[in-house]
C-alpha cells in the first residue's frame, strides 16, 4: 500500500512538475506588448540620431564650401591688362610696417624710411610707391594733389569705387590720375584701420598693369 500511495505521489508531483515548466516557457515564445514597443521606440531613436546625423553632415560640407571659397577668393586677384582679364595667386610681401599681397612678377625694396618701391621685374619703370604717413589724411589729400598737378596740370580725379569692398576695411579713400604721351600716374590715398597710406603707381601703355598695382596696394594691412 504505502508503494501505491508513493508512487501516486511520484507521478502527481511529476505530471505538476510537467505544468510548471509549461507555464514558465509560454511568455518566453510570446513576446508581450511593451518588448515590441520598446524595439519600435529605438528604431524611431535611431533613424531620428542618423537624420540628424545627416543634416549635421551637410551643414559642415557647406560650411568647409563657404570657407573654401573665402579662401580662394582671399588668395588670388583678377585684374585687367591690355583688355583681357587674368587671374594671378597672391603671396604676403612685408614692408618695414605692413604686409601686402603681391602677385607673381613683383619685388618689393626700400626706398627710404617710411617709402618702399613694388615694382615690375620685367621693367622697372613701372612700379607703385607705397608711402606709410605719419600725417593727418585731409593734409595728405592737400599734399597729393599738389603734387598731381606739378606732374600735370590737367589731372583728373579717378574712380576708386570699383575696387574697394567691405574685405578692404578702408574708412576714407581719394584717388587722382595725370596722362602724359604713353605713360599714366595714378596717385591713390586712403584710411584704414591705424593706417594712412598712399600709393603712387607709374605705368605705360606697353604692359597696362595699373589695375593689378591698385588692387595689390588695398591689401595692405
Amino acid at each position: 500500500m504505502k508503494k501505491n500511495i508513493r508512487f501516486f505521489i511520484t507521478i502527481f508531483l511529476s505530471i505538476m512538475v510537467l505544468a510548471a515548466c509549461n507555464t514558465a516557457e509560454k511568455p518566453s515564445s510570446e513576446p508581450d506588448n511593451d518588448s515590441v514597443t520598446s524595439n519600435g521606440d529605438n528604431d524611431n531613436i535611431n533613424a531620428e540620431e542618423q537624420t540628424n546625423e545627416e543634416e549635421q553632415t551637410d551643414e559642415e560640407e557647406q560650411q568647409e564650401g563657404s570657407t573654401t571659397e573665402t579662401n580662394e577668393e582671399s588668395t588670388s586677384i583678377t585684374f585687367t591688362s591690355n583688355d583681357k582679364e587674368y587671374t594671378e595667386d597672391i603671396t604676403p610681401i612685408s614692408g618695414e610696417t605692413y604686409t601686402l599681397q603681391a602677385i607673381p612678377g613683383f619685388a618689393l625694396t626700400a626706398e627710404e624710411p617710411g617709402k618702399d618701391i613694388l615694382y615690375y621685374e620685367k621693367d622697372d619703370s613701372v612700379s607703385m610707391r607705397i608711402e606709410a604717413i605719419n600725417e593727418s589724411y585731409s593734409d595728405l589729400i592737400a599734399n597729393t594733389e599738389e603734387t598731381m598737378a606739378v606732374i600735370n596740370e590737367q589731372y583728373e580725379p579717378f574712380d576708386l569705387a570699383p575696387y574697394i569692398s567691405e574685405a578692404n576695411n578702408i574708412e576714407n579713400s581719394a584717388a587722382y590720375i595725370a596722362n602724359f604721351e604713353n605713360e599714366e600716374v595714378i596717385a591713390v590715398v586712403f584710411e584704414k584701420e591705424d593706417k594712412i597710406v598712399r600709393l603712387t603707381i607709374y605705368d605705360n601703355d606697353e604692359y597696362d598693369l595699373s589695375d593689378a598695382m591698385i588692387k595689390m596696394g588695398l591689401t595692405i594691412e
